[in-house]
């Protein structure tokens, strides 16, 4: 006998879709801001490596 308000298959079927879609949504979430953390990170050793530079080249002038 159904019960009012019970789900059928169908309906448990079509959750598992969205919980499935959900979670695939949260790790492309995850994966973007790993990425961006490290593009981050990329950018600040090249300011560090570029500051090096410029440090060397005025102490090369510094010192003719």
């Amino acid at each position: 006998r159904d019960v009012l308000g019970s789900r059928g298959l169908g309906d448990v079927y079509k959750r598992q879709g969205e919980h499935r879609a959900h979670g695939a949504a949260e790790r492309k979430a995850a994966v973007g801001r790993k990425i961006a953390d490290i593009e981050h990170r990329i950018a600040q050793e090249q300011c560090k490596h570029r500051e090096r530079g410029y440090k060397s080249q005025l102490e090369r002038r510094l010192a003719e």
